[in-house]
């Protein structure tokens, strides 16, 4: 049995290294061509059964798009960047979403675990939210499916703002110089919760990344990318099968 087991063995590194060195070679100028034009003729991703589900390659993002029930309006991303950046919908009044990402360290915390309601350590580190406004799933656990939907969890949560939403939703009502911020947003002064968490996910919207060297070259700039690069690419996305866990 032991003899069967090591030329199972001997078979399967066999067969492995077989396919893996099968793989076509592609030469710097082929790889060049092929990741700088249709994104639908790149090379297949080397991919986890696990990592295929929802699966969405790298790539030019592009604009973010807007959900029909919250269209863009400048006045709903400003009153979102003001209620993003106000302490006063924690129950401390000391806790803002900024507080724990903050746009000096990306949008994120820096920390192993986030911090929030009396200094209480939370589970997880907070997510940046650059570019959230391409997710379909929000939180580590993905338990979130807009960004309006995910926007009441960190108020509400004993650990991190501490603050019901109906309790929260009154503080701001209260705050003078908020009526007209939503007027102009909304063409009315009623403050509620749906336009709280409207106009904070209008604006995390705002929040993408800026055009790099890798976007200009998928949009079709042969030049922007070295060498190295044109490679590494290629390496991230099928043998070193980087991108199953970026």
């Amino acid at each position: 049995m032991k003899r069967l087991g090591l030329i199972f063995s001997i078979l399967t590194v066999f067969v492995f290294s077989t396919a893996f060195f099968q793989e076509k070679e592609y030469t710097v100028a082929e790889l060049r061509e092929l990741y700088s034009g249709d994104a639908a003729k790149w090379p297949k991703p080397d991919l986890d059964q696990e990592a295929k589900k929802g699966f969405k390659d790298i790539g030019y993002l592009g604009r973010p798009t807007y959900p029909a029930n919250n269209p863009f309006k400048e006045e709903k991303e400003k009153l979102g960047r003001i209620l993003f950046f106000d302490p006063r919908l924690s129950a401390s009044k000391q806790i803002a979403c900024a507080s724990c990402h903050d746009p000096e360290l990306g949008w994120g915390d820096g920390k192993r675990v986030a911090y929030g309601h009396d200094r209480q350590n939370g589970k997880r580190n907070a997510m940046t939210i650059i570019n959230t406004a391409f997710y379909s799933k929000f939180f580590w656990d993905g338990r979130a499916n807009s960004l309006e939907h995910q926007s009441g969890f960190p108020v509400a949560d004993h650990v991190e703002m501490n603050m019901d939403l109906a309790g929260m939703v009154k503080n701001i009502s209260q705050i003078e110089g908020y009526k007209p911020l939503f007027t102009a947003a909304f063409g009315s002064d009623e403050i509620n919760l749906d336009k709280i968490q409207k106009s904070i996910a209008t604006f995390e919207r705002s929040v993408v990344s800026t055009n790099s060297r890798f976007d200009s070259f998928v949009k079709g700039n042969k030049a922007a990318l070295k060498d190295e690069e044109v490679v590494g690419l290629h390496h991230f996305r099928t043998k070193a099968r980087c991108i199953n866990c970026h």
